[in-house]
């Protein structure tokens, strides 16, 4: 660990593991403590939500806190993948249910979309382009595709809902009675996702430094989120929901596969990756 500033990062990275965990527990996924004014849909899709993040987000924290602690740049990167989907879920969270009385899980929800915005930051300073392992033309180029591929395939939905958006019509049928938390989607998606992944990709095809810093992050932050859409499918599918069949759960699956694959190879090289010393001349 190098400093404070490592220190303060590791024990954010503990934070927020905890704050996801008990969101988790004290949501509808265990206890249904809390609650959400959400459609049967939606509240299937957040019982999916906080499986994921329970079950694969909470132990990549507590790795990415771990690989900080030993003072590798794998943490940094973990950091950010982990803190970018965190801060993606909890604005809808707050955002997306239509409450109409105050409720104090929207201060947890809050504090946790804050913490997660001073990890980013802070964890996206603390990466060294130096120590990073070598990234070749060709792995740029796989990585730009893909990324790109990626950026048009969650924009599918979007693309096709062009014409109404000129001529009027209504928002998916899932969504109908939880608008907000479309159009919370919508804005994360088309707002930030979207323009982020292409400069990334773009920024890969320039040789840029910042593209090859993120690289890494977004490609982690796109495993937990189709991850997540996966689990929210599973669920609701399980619970007969008419939303949902059983060909989009396997191909959502298949997806989540093929990016599982890409983001291993795409981390690997990180993960084992040992900067060699240099000799005294």
């Amino acid at each position: 660990m190098n400093g404070k500033n490592d220190q303060w990062l590791a024990w954010s990275l503990l934070l927020l593991a905890i704050g996801i965990t008990s969101n988790s527990i004290v949501g509808p996924f265990i206890s249904g403590i809390v609650t959400y004014p959400f459609s049967d849909s939606l509240r299937y899709m957040t019982i999916g939500l906080d499986a994921v993040s329970l079950i694969f987000v909470v132990p990549i924290i507590f790795l990415a806190a771990v690989y900080i602690y030993q003072g590798r740049q794998a943490g940094y990167i973990a950091a950010i993948s982990t803190s970018v989907y965190a801060m993606y879920t909890f604005f809808q969270f707050i955002i997306g249910p239509q409450y109409i009385e105050y409720s104090p899980v929207v201060l947890l929800h809050l504090a946790l979309f804050i913490l997660s915005g001073y990890i980013l930051v802070n964890a996206w300073h603390r990466i060294q382009i130096k120590k990073l392992p070598p990234f070749n033309q060709r792995r740029k180029k796989i990585c730009a595709i893909v990324l790109f591929s990626l950026a048009i395939f969650t924009s599918l939905s979007y693309i096709a809902s062009l014409p109404q958006l000129f001529k009027g019509g209504t928002i998916p049928a899932t969504y109908i009675e939880d608008p907000t938390v479309y159009w919370s989607i919508f804005f994360l998606d088309l707002g930030f996702v979207l323009p982020i992944t292409v400069a990334v990709s773009v920024g890969l095809l320039q040789n840029r430094e910042f593209a090859q810093k993120a690289v890494y992050g977004m490609t982690g932050w796109y495993t937990f989120v189709i991850g997540s859409v996966v689990g929210m499918f599973i669920v609701m599918f399980l619970n007969d929901d008419s939303n949902v069949s059983v060909e989009m759960v396997l191909i959502f699956l298949f997806v989540e596969l093929l990016v599982v694959l890409f983001s291993g190879w795409v981390w690997q090289p990180l993960i084992l990756y040992r900067k060699r010393p240099q000799k005294d001349q």
